[in-house]
């Protein structure tokens, strides 16, 4: 396969499920914080958020699957908001 012309019918099952909990994430905020609410935030910002997430849940370990997933979601969704922003700058400039 040539990997410069994936397509979203090309995610391997794990990928797709990962990015729909993502997706249903992302959305439930919609309302407080808008569908590009991270476009306005500093990428530094959010490097910080990811940093106080990894330690957060390296210094207490959830206890449940659930929980475990939950904080994987938003550190995943936090990494997609600063490469889009890296992305979205570099276009403009």
């Amino acid at each position: 396969m040539n990997v410069e012309q994936i397509t979203v019918n090309d995610l391997r099952p794990e990928v797709a499920d990962f990015a729909i909990e993502m997706e249903r994430t992302l959305r439930q905020h919609d309302d407080t914080k808008g569908a590009t609410g991270w476009k306005k935030e500093d990428n530094n910002w959010l490097f910080g958020l990811i940093d106080k997430k990894v330690l957060n849940y390296m210094k207490t370990p959830p206890q449940s699957l659930d929980s475990a997933q939950t904080i994987m979601i938003d550190i995943a969704n936090i990494a997609m908001m600063v490469w889009d922003n890296m992305t979205s700058r570099d276009n403009k400039e």
